[in-house]
């Protein structure tokens, strides 16, 4: 930008050397109301994240699948304070990321719907425990590395399925990697064995107590992972879920910890409550290595109206801008037969626009909203219009 302004401020009549706040400012604080082209590059990508995501375009995915590998990066929720520096240091470059930082460092919240949640009992994100003790940054980004290679955000992802002790292979940098996270999770290299020492480390500070034990265990599974292959039965028994489909292993030697299996499966269908398992490989036998209960979820109750309606998928892009007037005469009306229905929209510029109203016409009950939307054919080409 500086170069710029060599040439076309005297080009104006103004000092080349006339201080930059006042070339920035606006015309209200006396300056020159020249809009800085970072700073305006940035708000039209901001602009263009947030139209595109809403209106769920193909460059919309981008961006949402853009900002999932950046949350899986950092591993942890964009609502944890991060510093530019280090979301330089723990991620790669990229747009979404550029944006982030610019937010940032203008105090700027974009909220989003991506939830990283948790997946048991106590669980708790990695990096976010880490960071709290204030390490050194380069250990830092030698923990992030190890991490990443697990893949692993939560602190279920590196325990035990009984949640008492840290597995094995994430202790020492050789895990079972399950293969939906091989396909979804970006590459990561295997760092050399300096990194995972200081991994271990920053490990055993953050959670660990007497050897490889948590200082405080992890409680139940909240949800059954439809994507989790390994399960134990009420009665012992493992199961793999694979694809849809289920398979069950015999048992070598029964017994409450580390029990074995033979290598070999058969199809079969789940039988008993299952326990959600983690297992490592010994040659030709599995051994199971903890196993804990998943919670039945809960039935999930909508309090409002609204809420009922926008948990429909099917039509929740036309309750933009929702609008309620006394919904007992309403439904009365729609039981009565009394109620009318009316739509009316428009399309200009690439741009389709529509609103409509349900309600009694005897009475000031209804029900209101509008709707945004894209033709697929130009998406292109699609811009903001003026809404008539």
């Amino acid at each position: 930008m500086s170069p710029l302004l060599q040439y076309c401020l005297p080009a104006l009549g103004i000092c080349r050397n006339f201080p930059h706040l006042l070339v920035f400012a606006p015309y209200e604080f006396m300056g020159l109301n020249i809009w800085h082209l970072h700073t305006l590059q940035e708000l039209m990508r901001l602009k263009d994240i947030v139209f595109n995501i809403f209106n769920s375009t193909l460059t919309g995915l981008l961006y949402a699948s853009s900002l999932e590998l950046l949350l899986l990066e950092l591993g942890c929720n964009t609502e944890f304070q991060w510093s530019p520096t280090l979301i330089d240091h723990l991620s790669t470059a990229a747009l979404v990321k550029e944006t982030w930082k610019f937010l940032h460092s203008h105090r700027i919240i974009l909220r989003h719907d991506i939830k990283l949640s948790r997946q048991r009992i106590g669980d708790q994100f990695i990096m976010e425990t880490i960071l709290a003790l204030n390490p050194p940054l380069e250990e830092v980004v030698a923990c992030n590395h190890c991490r990443m290679y697990l893949r692993a955000i939560f602190l279920s992802d590196i325990v035990t399925g009984d949640g008492i002790s840290i597995s094995d292979g994430s202790w020492n940098g050789d895990p079972y990697i399950p293969p939906y996270k091989l396909q979804s999770w970006p590459h990561s290299g295997k760092p050399p064995r300096k990194l995972w020492d200081i991994w271990r480390k920053w490990i055993r500070i953050a959670f660990l107590g007497r050897g490889r034990r948590l200082k405080v265990p992890l409680g139940a599974w909240f949800n059954m992972d439809n994507m989790w292959p390994w399960y134990v039965s009420s009665d012992g028994g493992l199961f793999q879920c694979d694809s849809g489909n289920w398979f069950s292993y015999e048992p070598v030697i029964r017994r409450n910890r580390l029990p074995t299996f033979e290598g070999n499966r058969r199809a079969c269908r789940p039988y008993g409550s299952l326990r959600q398992a983690t297992v490592i490989f010994k040659g030709d036998r599995i051994v199971c290595t903890g196993s804990d209960s998943i919670l039945a979820p809960d039935t999930q109750l909508s309090s409002t109206f609204l809420e009922v309606l926008r948990a429909d998928k099917d039509i929740a892009w036309c309750l933009y801008d929702l609008h309620i007037q006394d919904k007992e005469g309403l439904i009365s009306a729609i039981k009565e037969g009394t109620a009318m229905a009316i739509s009316d929209g428009s399309y200009k510029d690439t741009l389709g626009t529509a609103s409509w109203t349900i309600g009694d016409p005897d009475s000031v009950s209804y029900i209101s909203g509008k709707s945004v939307c894209l033709s697929k054919g130009n998406l292109g080409n699609c811009g903001l219009g003026e809404e008539k």
